[in-house]
C-alpha cells in the first residue's frame, strides 16, 4: 500500500511536468494543460476509488484565450467581484457559496446553504439599505440579452426544489428591484455559457438544457437520475456519474467539456446526435 502511494505521487509529479512543459501554466500556483493535451495523458476505461485516506483529484475545465484548458480544482469561493463593504455578516453563511453581482445602483447577494436555505438580496452602494428579492437558492448569476438573470436550485434527499431562471425586473413605482420566474429548469443548475446563436445552455442534475431568449426551453441532452446517461446517448468509456465543478462550450457550440472527480467529460454533437465520452485520470495528488 505504501509502495503504490509512493507510485502515485510520483505518476502525480510527472503529470504536473507534462502541463507545465505544454506551456500552459495559469495564473498562480495552478498547472494547468490545453484540453487536446490532456485527452492524450487520460484514458476512457474505468474509475477508481482510493479509499479516504488518498482524495481523488477533480478536474476543471476553463475557457483562456479562445482555448479550453483542464487544471485541478480547488473549490475556490466564486470569482465574483465583491463590493467593499462587509454584506456576508449580516446573513452569515459559507463564504464559498455566496454569489456576489453588481447591478446599476448596487449590489445583489445570492447564496446557496443547501437544505438549510437560500438567498437573494440587494445592498445600496453606500451599504445603508438593503432589501430580500427572494428566499430561493441562489446558485449563480449570468448575463443574457443583455440582463442579469439568477440561477437556482437545491438537491435535498435526491429530489430537486425550486430550479429556475429569475429575471430581475425594476419597478418605477417602488424603487426597487424584484426576482420573477422566466423559465423552469428539470434539475439543478451548476454551470452556463451562451452559445454562438445566442442560446443559453445550462447544465443541471437532469441533463444540458437550452433556454431561449422567448423563455422556449429543452432538454439538450439528459441523463438519468443519479447522472448516469440515457440509454439513447452514445458513451465511449465508462458510465460514470456527473458529480461536475465546470462546463464550457467550444468555439461552435456542437462541443461541450465537463469537469468532474477522476475525469473530464467531452459531449460531442450536442445538437444532432450526442455522444459523450469520459477522459479518466485519476492520479491521486501529493500531500
Amino acid at each position: 500500500m505504501r509502495l503504490n502511494r509512493r507510485i502515485g505521487v510520483i505518476a502525480l509529479a510527472c503529470l504536473s511536468l507534462v502541463m507545465v512543459g505544454a506551456g500552459c501554466s495559469d495564473e498562480g500556483d495552478d498547472t494547468s494543460v490545453s484540453i487536446e493535451e490532456f485527452k492524450k495523458l487520460a484514458r476512457s476505461d474505468t474509475f477508481r476509488n482510493y479509499g479516504p485516506d488518498t482524495p481523488e483529484p477533480e478536474w476543471e475545465v476553463y475557457r483562456n484565450d479562445g482555448g479550453i484548458f483542464v487544471r485541478q480544482h480547488k473549490h475556490s469561493p466564486a470569482p465574483n467581484a465583491k463590493p467593499p463593504f462587509r454584506g456576508d455578516e449580516r446573513t452569515y453563511v459559507d463564504p464559498a457559496t455566496v454569489r456576489w453581482q453588481q447591478i446599476g445602483d448596487g449590489w445583489l447577494r445570492g447564496w446557496d446553504h443547501g437544505e438549510f436555505g437560500g438567498g437573494l438580496e440587494w445592498y445600496s452602494s453606500d451599504d445603508f439599505h438593503h432589501y430580500t428579492l427572494s428566499r430561493e437558492n441562489v446558485r449563480s448569476f449570468v448575463e443574457f440579452k443583455g440582463r442579469i438573470y439568477v440561477l437556482t436550485g437545491c438537491n435535498h434527499m435526491g429530489h430537486d426544489f425550486d430550479c429556475e431562471v429569475l429575471k430581475l425586473v425594476w419597478n418605477d413605482d417602488t424603487g426597487r428591484w424584484s426576482a420573477e420566474k422566466f423559465a423552469d429548469l428539470p434539475g439543478v443548475p451548476d454551470g452556463s455559457v451562451v452559445d454562438d446563436r445566442g442560446v443559453l445552455i445550462i447544465a443541471t442534475s437532469a441533463g444540458l438544457v437550452e433556454v431561449w431568449p422567448d423563455a422556449r426551453t429543452r432538454l439538450l441532452v439528459p441523463w438519468k437520475r443519479w447522472g448516469t446517461l440515457q440509454p439513447d446517448i452514445e458513451i465511449i468509456g465508462s458510465d460514470g456519474g456527473l458529480d461536475f465543478n465546470s462546463f464550457v462550450m467550444a468555439a461552435g457550440g456542437d462541443t461541450a467539456y465537463i469537469g468532474m472527480p477522476q475525469a473530464v467529460i467531452e459531449i460531442t454533437s450536442l445538437k444532432t446526435k450526442p455522444k459523450m465520452r469520459y477522459f479518466i485520470c485519476c492520479t491521486p495528488p501529493s500531500d
